[in-house]
């Protein structure tokens, strides 16, 4: 139901609340608007306290491969300027790695569907693995084992 017509039928804030199911705050603030034009101030962006120290954690993720934790990063955070609390850091921190995966290409050989990509990535997933050593995941297979043809022994 719409507040505005709600609240010139009963007239009162509390009233126009329980009918449109909200509070007599929201309606003093709808109506306050309405009567001043109409429009909404505009939103003024917060700075955030970890800013300063993002391009750094960036870095770090990078040149780690996304292996950093938070733990390790905050004192270089601290010496960077940051003066936030770690739990806000480590927020920082995990949106930073969800970035980094995203745009992550070493991942390829995971997505690969046809014989031709996955043989252009084979090369690439030797490299990132150690394929000979057993895994006791995989029941005690070696990972090159795990992959259909990977040698071309069927072709």
């Amino acid at each position: 139901m719409d507040i505005i017509s709600t609240y010139q039928q009963v007239g009162s804030y509390r009233g126009t609340a329980a009918i449109c199911g909200t509070t007599p705050k929201t309606v003093r603030r709808v109506i306050v608007r309405a009567e001043a034009g109409g429009t909404a101030s505009p939103r003024v962006r917060r700075v955030r306290n970890y800013e300063s120290v993002a391009g750094l954690v960036a870095a770090k993720i990078i040149s780690s491969s996304g292996r950093i934790s938070a733990k390790r990063l905050l004192p270089a955070a601290r010496a960077a300027g940051f003066t936030g609390s770690a739990r806000n850091f480590r927020r920082l921190v995990t949106g930073a790695k969800v970035e980094w995966r995203r745009e992550d290409h070493s991942r390829d050989s995971l997505t690969a569907t046809g014989n031709a990509e996955r043989a252009a990535c084979l090369p690439t997933w030797l490299d990132q693995r150690n394929p000979e050593r057993p895994r006791l995941g995989i029941g005690r297979q070696r990972p090159i084992d795990r992959l259909n043809n990977a040698a071309g022994q069927y072709s």
